[in-house]
Parts: structure tokens; sequence; C-alpha cells
């Protein structure tokens, strides 16, 4: 069950924050990721021990993120305790960040489709094997990003994603 109080009031001051910063100093701070992991925090929390304990510090960062900036330390250690959020978001509760899939499935697509097309290509002629790289690589690329898009697409109708 999610904790709405608590959501609404740390989005609340996420978004008063983010009017007050320029675009270079919310992608230092990372609000975009920062809301969508405190709607998933706020989501666990009454079943997640871990999760509840995280809820203190979400909400400090979200009453005054410009003091981060000013404190370089204070932003290092803020954002290796996201890092740990979300691997605990991974981990326990299965939730992947937006486009995860679309990023895996299109390198090893990549990967195994240059493969692919090397070898077809080095069967056919031995000569120009370049060429078969690159068009085994362009679809590789293309079935990779398909599935990965579709896997992304169901994991965020199942509420997997962040």
């Amino acid at each position: 069950m999610i904790d709405k109080e608590w959501v609404d009031e740390v989005i609340f001051n996420l978004n008063k924050a983010r009017k007050k910063q320029n675009s270079k100093d919310e992608r230092l701070l990372q609000l975009n990721k920062v809301s969508r992991i405190v709607h998933k925090v706020g989501f666990f929390s009454d079943s997640c021990k871990e999760c509840n304990s995280y809820k203190k510090q979400l909400e400090d960062f979200a009453i005054d993120p410009k003091s981060y900036i000013t404190f370089s330390n204070k932003i290092k250690e803020f954002d290796v305790f996201i890092n740990i959020v979300s691997k605990h978001l991974e981990t326990e509760h299965k939730i992947r960040p937006i486009r995860y899939y679309t990023s895996l499935y299109s390198f090893f697509g990549m990967l195994i489709g240059s493969l692919i097309g090397v070898l077809i290509n080095y069967l056919i002629s031995e000569e120009k094997l370049f060429s078969g790289a690159l068009i085994g690589w362009v679809v590789g690329l293309v079935i990779g990003r398909l599935i990965g898009v579709k896997k992304d697409y169901n994991n965020k109708n199942n509420n997997k994603q962040y």
C-alpha cells in the first residue's frame, strides 16, 4: 500500500525546488530520478523495512536540494545513497530503470548480429567482412531494440519500472 501523504509531500517539495533550479543543477541533482524513486519507496515502505528507512533522507533532500550543490561531499554522498536505493529496488523488488531492457537487448542484439553477419559473410565470401558485420549490426540492433521495448512496455504495465 502506498504512503500517499508522504509521497505527495515529498513530490510537492521536489517540484517547488525544481522551479528554482536551472536545468544543469536539475540534472546534477537527478530530480527526475529521485521523484520516480520516491514513488516506489512510498509504495513499498509499508511492507519493506529498508524502504521505510530511506524515507527520511529522501524527505530531507526534497526540502532543500540546493544545499547539496554547495557542498560537493554532500552531493557525492547523496549520489551513493540514490545508487543504494536503486540497487535495493532492483534486487529486492525486481524494479528496473526506464529503458533498462531496451538498452540491454540493443547491446546484445548488435553484438550477436555483428558476429552472425561476419560469419555468414565469411561463409559466402572471404572478402569485405565489414559489410556483413555492418548489416548484422543493424539487423541485430533493430531486433534487440524491438524485443527490449516490448519487455520495457510489459514492465511498465506491471508497475515494475522506476
